[in-house]
């Protein structure tokens, strides 16, 4: 995984942060993706 995106959900609860990091082992490559849509639904809620 990235460091953006580990710098992304430093702050989200635990359960938010075990789910993002699960869900990019499983879509390796989409890691940017993954994290604008962090950036966007869950950060700037």
């Amino acid at each position: 995984m990235s460091k953006i995106t580990k710098d992304t959900i430093k702050n989200l609860p635990e359960d938010e942060k075990e789910i993002i990091l699960h869900l990019t082992e499983i879509f390796e490559g989409e890691e940017e993706t993954i994290n604008e849509y962090v950036k966007n639904q869950l950060i700037d809620r």
